[in-house]
C-alpha cells in the first residue's frame, strides 16, 4: 500500500484525493495532510474516507511514500529539498517555486526519490523538451485570461490595477517569465514550467492580457529554434472550484499519479 502525503487541502489538493481515492484506493492510501489553514485541514480530514492524519510538513514527508505539493510557490523549495533529502518522491503543482530551488540539481543527484512535474496548462512540453536538445533562440508566451482568474495578484495590487473594471482586452504585463512569477504567483505556472524546460525564467517572454469577454484562460506559445518553430495554443477551462487554476493543470497532474502508480508513461 503505498502511502500518500499531500500538502495543501484546497482545490487542487482535494481534487487529486478524490481521484486517488475513487480509483485506487486499494494500492494508496491518503495517509497523511497538511495545511497552515487549520479549518481547511479539519474539513479535508473528515471528507477523506482512507482516515487521514493531520501533520506538519516534516512529518508528512518522513512518513509518506509519495508526497504532493499543491499549496503555495513560498513553501516549495523547502519541502523539495526535505523530500529528495529523506529519498521521497514528490508532485510539485507550484511549479514557479522550483525558480527559488537554488540546489534543485544538487539535490536529485544525491536523492534516490523523484521529482515530477506535470504539464500543467501546457499543450506541447514534449516538443518544447526536444527543441531544447537542440538550440531554441526565442520563447514568448501570452497569456490571456478573465478579470477572476487574474484578481488579487501582487503586481495588480502594487500597481492598484482593479481588473474587474475593465471592459476591454487590457495588456497588464510584460516582461520576463522570472519577473511574471514573482508578480503572478497563482496565476502563471505556464510561464514557470515552460521557462524550466526550455531556455531559462530571465530569457523566456511573457505578455498576460485581461480580457473580460473571454471565459477560459488562453496560452500561446512561440518556440522559435535550429529544430524549427513551435506554436502552441490552448483554451482551459477555469477549475469550478478555483477559477485561477485551469481544470487541464488539475488533471495533468491526475495522468503523472496514474502513471506512477500503472508504471505506463506516454509521450516524451
Amino acid at each position: 500500500m503505498l502511502k500518500v502525503g499531500i500538502i495543501g487541502c484546497g482545490s487542487i489538493g482535494l481534487q487529486l484525493c478524490r481521484f486517488l481515492q475513487k480509483h485506487h484506493d486499494k494500492r494508496v492510501q491518503v495517509a497523511y495532510l497538511s495545511d497552515i489553514n487549520q479549518s481547511q485541514l479539519t474539513k479535508a480530514v473528515s471528507i477523506t474516507r482512507s482516515g487521514p492524519q493531520g501533520v506538519g510538513i516534516v512529518t508528512l514527508i518522513k512518513k509518506s511514500d509519495l508526497i504532493i505539493e499543491c499549496a503555495t510557490k513560498s513553501i516549495v523549495p523547502q519541502v523539495v529539498e526535505i523530500a529528495l533529502r529523506e529519498n521521497k518522491s514528490i508532485l510539485v503543482m507550484s511549479v514557479g517555486g522550483l525558480l527559488d530551488a537554488r540546489d534543485l540539481f544538487k539535490w536529485l543527484k544525491k536523492s534516490k526519490g523523484k521529482l515530477y512535474i506535470p504539464s500543467g496548462a501546457v499543450a506541447g512540453i514534449d516538443g518544447i523538451k526536444a527543441a531544447e536538445v537542440g538550440k531554441i533562440s526565442s520563447i514568448q508566451i501570452t497569456t490571456r485570461k478573465p478579470p477572476i482568474g487574474l484578481q488579487g495578484a501582487p503586481y495588480l495590487r502594487k500597481k492598484n490595477i482593479d481588473v474587474t473594471r475593465f471592459k476591454s482586452a487590457q495588456t497588464v504585463f510584460q516582461g520576463s517569465a522570472k519577473q511574471a512569477i514573482a508578480a503572478f504567483p497563482e496565476n502563471i505556472n505556464v510561464a514557470a514550467l515552460v521557462s524550466l524546460v526550455g531556455i531559462g525564467p530571465n530569457k523566456t517572454k511573457v505578455t498576460i492580457v485581461c480580457d473580460p469577454k473571454v471565459k477560459c484562460n488562453q496560452h500561446v506559445i512561440e518556440v522559435i529554434g535550429s529544430t524549427g518553430k513551435l506554436r502552441l495554443e490552448s483554451e482551459n477551462t477555469p477549475s469550478k472550484e478555483n477559477p485561477k487554476t485551469s481544470q487541464l493543470a488539475i488533471n495533468s497532474a491526475i495522468v503523472v499519479l496514474e502513471e506512477i502508480l500503472d508504471n505506463v508513461r506516454f509521450g516524451t
